[in-house]
């Protein structure tokens, strides 16, 4: 556990407070994430509250130091809707060469449904090759199986093939969402993937597709008790549409 966060005299930290039940004084609204540590925020006068708010973090990303940057980025992904200014100062930052930052701006630019940002993230990932895995491909998967447009079928099913294991279930979960027929030639690609949860994915997502069920359908209970049968299943079925497909 964390301890308490805490602020010296001379530091300078963005504070969220609640008032407390108990007594008329103000505590921590989170306990362990209560304190985000800036140089510096910019003076910002309108709007009022938590608009205000992220008017101030989007200058951050304009103009502050790297730590402020990262610290800033952090901050706008806990709102639902971000503002012109905002969306405007993440997209430089979703080139960082920081991949947390990258990242995490990606994430948020995902999130917003921003024209463009599954193909940022692809070709980020393509640039980027190898290396530690960020911590903010958490968020980038979770926000890239939100996806259900078919206009962006194509990059997802690029990114179904990623080396990074979340980006690959992200895409598969949009795919899921999609379900349409021409996902059938990727789909059967990952039937041999060497994470059994990318595999199920895909046997479930062209049991819908097709709308087969039974043994081409299983749960997921079922499904990890021998995977290969299942999926031996659908890659003989793939295979003779193969077959049977006009030359």
């Amino acid at each position: 556990m964390r301890v308490m966060p805490t602020l010296s005299e001379a530091e300078s930290a963005l504070m969220f407070l609640t008032l407390s039940t108990s007594s008329s004084s103000y505590e921590f609204a989170d306990k362990f994430l209560g304190v985000t540590r800036f140089a510096s925020l910019p003076a910002v006068q309108r709007p009022p509250g938590a608009a205000k708010l992220q008017t101030a973090l989007a200058r951050v990303l304009r103009s502050g130091p790297p730590e402020d940057q990262v610290h800033a980025v952090h901050l706008l992904e806990g709102f639902d809707k971000l503002n012109a200014e905002a969306l405007a100062g993440l997209l430089p930052l979703s080139d960082s060469a920081d991949p947390e930052v990258a990242m995490s701006s990606i994430a948020i630019l995902l999130k917003a449904g921003t024209p463009g940002a599954i193909q940022q993230l692809e070709s980020y990932l393509e640039m980027h090759k190898g290396g530690k895995e960020p911590l903010a491909l958490l968020s980038v998967a979770t926000e890239l199986g939100r996806f259900s447009d078919s206009g962006q079928l194509a990059s997802l099913e690029a990114l179904a093939s990623s080396e990074h294991l979340h980006i690959r279930l992200g895409a598969l979960a949009a795919i899921r969402n999609i379900r349409d027929r021409h996902s059938a030639a990727t789909l059967a690609e990952r039937l041999d993937d060497p994470d059994v949860n990318v595999r199920y994915l895909a046997t479930i997502t062209l049991s819908e597709i097709f709308r087969k069920g039974g043994d081409y359908a299983p749960s997921m209970y079922l499904f990890d008790k021998d995977p290969d049968f299942y999926t031996e299943r659908w890659k003989s079925w793939w295979a003779e549409q193969k077959q049977a497909s006009p030359k």
